[in-house]
C-alpha cells in the first residue's frame, strides 16, 4: 500500500497550482498528506502551512530538496522533507509519520473517554501487594520509563494502563507512549520493532500474561527486550487475594445500595475471571434487582464448592497452564514421596507396573 501511495506523487505535484484558502483534502483529515513539490518549493511551503493550520496534529510527507524548504517548517515533528531518489528514506519517514498519527489518534481516544473508576479503584487498597503494585507503577509514572504490568486474565491491565498514561497527561507529561497488549505473546518479528522503537528512545507499557518470565526463561522471548522495558515486571493482584476490597470495588464497578447477604456472597467467592467477572456480575445484579436494593439472590456467582468424598484425587493446575510433562513429574514425585521411597509401594499407589514406574522416575531424575 505504501509502494502505490508513493507511485502517485506526481499526479499531487502537478496540482500543486490548486493551493488556496481551503485545505487540500475534503473529508475528515488523511492520516499523511504527501505532497510532490518538483522544483514547486514554495506553492508546497504554502500548502503545508495550510493544511497545519486548519489541523495542528497533521503528519505531512513532502518530496522535495530539503536545503530549498523554511527552517520553520522543517523543524515541525510532522513534518517530513524526503528527496524522492531516496526511496529507501521516503519510505522510512512515510511509516514513521503514519506511526505518530496513529500515537496521536489513540491519545485523543484516551482523553475523550470517561474515567474509568474500576481500574483507578483497582490501584487503592492496603494490603500488602497491592501497595507494591501501586508503588512500581508510580515509580515508572515519575521517572517516564518503560514498564510491563503482568497478571491474569480479567485484571484489567490495559485498562490499568490506559488510566495511568491519563493521569500523566492531564500532569502535562509527555503523551505519545506505545501501549502493548500481551507483549510476551508477540511473535519475533513484532519483538524486533518494539525492541527498535526502545532502541530509539520510545517509551513503551504493555500488559503482559503471568508466563511473561517463563517466557524469557524457555527462550520465546527476547531477553535483551526484556530488560530494555524496565526487567521485572510489575504484578497485577488477582481479586482473590484482596477480599477486603471487594466491597470497595464492587461499588466503583456500579454496585448499588445492597442489603444483608449480598455483600457477603460477594466476598465469598474466589473470582477467577477477577476484576472483569466482578464488573459483569455487577451489572447483572443491577438488572435484577431494578429500582429496589441489591440482594443475596442478585450476585448470581456459583455456588461454594461442595467438600470432596474421602479418597478423592485432586489436581490443581496452576493458572499459568503447565505442561503434561510437568504434571507427570509432580504426580511421580508424590506418590514416590508419600511410599518413603519404596518403588515398589508407589507402583502399587499409581497402579503400574515396577519396572515402568523405575524407568520414569530415571527420565525425570527422581529416586535413587
Amino acid at each position: 500500500m505504501l509502494e502505490d501511495l508513493l507511485a502517485d506523487l506526481r499526479p499531487v505535484g502537478r496540482k500543486l497550482e490548486q493551493v488556496g484558502a481551503d485545505v487540500p483534502w475534503s473529508g475528515p483529515p488523511p492520516d499523511v498528506l504527501v505532497i510532490g513539490a518538483f522544483g514547486r518549493t514554495a506553492l508546497a511551503a504554502e500548502m503545508t502551512r495550510t493544511a497545519l493550520s486548519a489541523e495542528p496534529n497533521l503528519s505531512v510527507l513532502v518530496v522535495d530538496e530539503a536545503e530549498n524548504w523554511p527552517e520553520a517548517l522543517l523543524n515541525r515533528p510532522g513534518v517530513a522533507v524526503v528527496d524522492l531518489s531516496a526511496r529507501g528514506g521516503l519510505l522510512a519517514s512515510l511509516e514513521r509519520l503514519l506511526e505518530r498519527r496513529s500515537l496521536l489518534r489513540e491519545v485523543s481516544a484516551r482523553r475523550e473517554a470517561p474515567r474509568d473508576k474500576l481500574a483507578a479503584a483497582s490501584l487503592e487498597g492496603e494490603a500488602p501487594p497491592v501497595r507494591e503494585m501501586r508503588l512500581m507503577l508510580q515509580r515508572a509514572a515519575e521517572s517516564g520509563g518503560s514498564v510491563v504490568l503482568a497478571g491474569e486474565p480479567g485484571t484489567l491491565r490495559r485498562r490499568v494502563l490506559r488510566y495511568l498514561l491519563r493521569s500523566e497527561e492531564d500532569l502535562g507529561q509527555d503523551s505519545e507512549v506505545l501501549l502493548v497488549e500481551e507483549i510476551d505473546e508477540l511473535n519475533p518479528v513484532q519483538q524486533a520493532s518494539i525492541l527498535r522503537l526502545l532502541q530509539q528512545g520510545r517509551r513503551v507499557v504493555a500488559s503482559a500474561t503471568p508466563r511473561f518470565k517463563q517466557r524469557v526463561g524457555d527462550g520465546s522471548f527476547r531477553s535483551d527486550l526484556y530488560y530494555r522495558l524496565g526487567g521485572q515486571p510489575v504484578s497485577v493482584v488477582p481479586l482473590r487475594e484482596r477480599r477486603g476490597d471487594i466491597e470497595r470495588l464492587a461499588h466503583a464497578a456500579g454496585l448499588p445500595e445492597t442489603r444483608d447477604g449480598a455483600l457477603r456472597r460477594l466476598t465469598a467467592y474466589d473470582w477467577p475471571g477477577n476484576l472483569r467477572e466482578l464488573e459483569l456480575v455487577v451489572e447483572h445484579a443491577r438488572i435484577l434487582a431494578g429500582d429496589g436494593g441489591v440482594d443475596e439472590q442478585h450476585i448470581q456467582v456459583p455456588e461454594a464448592a461442595q467438600p470432596l468424598p474421602a479418597g478423592a484425587f485432586v489436581l490443581r493446575l496452576p493458572r499459568a497452564g503447565a505442561s503434561l510433562e510437568a504434571i507427570e513429574r509432580e504426580v511421580l514425585r508424590q506418590a514416590y514421596e508419600t511410599a518413603g521411597g519404596n518403588v515398589a509401594e508407589a507402583a502399587r499407589l499409581l497402579e503400574i507396573d515396577r519396572g515402568k514406574l523405575r524407568y520414569r522416575l530415571q527420565k525425570f531424575g527422581l529416586g535413587r
